[in-house]
Parts: structure tokens; C-alpha cells; sequence
């Protein structure tokens, strides 16, 4: 996986520069330019993997969070591992939940062992 401001100069680089990339996409290149630094937003980088026919991908433009926002991603041939910070809060909220269920459970039956 490539950085995303790498993945977004390559982008521009394969649709013909910085011109020609904005108006396909429909934004300023003061905006895309802006990218770099606050990252691209949701909304274009579907159509950036398809403008450079997926040679740039979305989980390239958005590498911290691209598996929230499409999680069907994660099975597609050459899909990166989820960063570990994602899986591993996703683990311990599910534990989390899981201890929480079971502590019902448990606390009830004391309860009822206690009245």
C-alpha cells in the first residue's frame, strides 16, 4: 500500500496532470492540491479508482479508514490488512460486549442467590 498523497500524485500523474485531473473530477486544483494535506474525501475516491481503472485504489486514497466506509473491500484480491488500531478497538468492543452480556447474567443469578 502506497501513502496517500503518493496515491493521489499518481493519480494526477496518470490522468495527464493537474489540469486535466480536476476538471474530471470536478474540483479546483487549489482543492485537490488541499487533498495532500486533509485527505480525499469520500465522495471522490470511487471516482478516482475509476479514473486510473483501479490502478489507484480507494483503500490507497483513505489507508486509515477505507474499511469502514466499504467494508466489502477487505475480501477483494490484493486488499491490505485493516490498520491494526481498527482491528484491534473492533476486538475490544466486541470483548467488551461479550463481558458486559455475561456480567448481566452472572450479577442476575447472584442476585437471585442472594434474595
Amino acid at each position: 500500500m502506497q501513502g496517500m498523497k503518493q496515491a493521489l500524485n499518481d493519480a494526477i500523474a496518470m490522468r495527464g496532470g493537474m489540469a486535466l485531473f480536476s476538471s474530471l473530477i470536478g474540483e479546483s486544483p487549489q482543492t485537490i492540491s488541499n487533498w495532500r494535506v486533509r485527505g480525499v474525501p469520500i465522495k471522490h475516491a470511487v471516482a478516482i479508482e475509476r479514473l486510473t481503472d483501479r490502478r489507484v485504489m480507494r483503500w490507497d486514497l483513505r489507508p486509515q479508514d477505507w474499511h469502514d466506509i466499504w467494508p466489502e473491500l477487505a475480501v477483494i484480491e490484493g486488499a491490505p490488512m485493516p490498520p491494526i488500531s481498527a482491528t484491534a478497538d473492533a476486538a475490544v468492543v466486541e470483548i467488551a460486549q461479550q463481558a458486559q452480556a455475561l456480567g448481566d447474567v452472572v450479577d442476575g443469578r447472584e442476585e437471585r442467590a442472594a434474595a
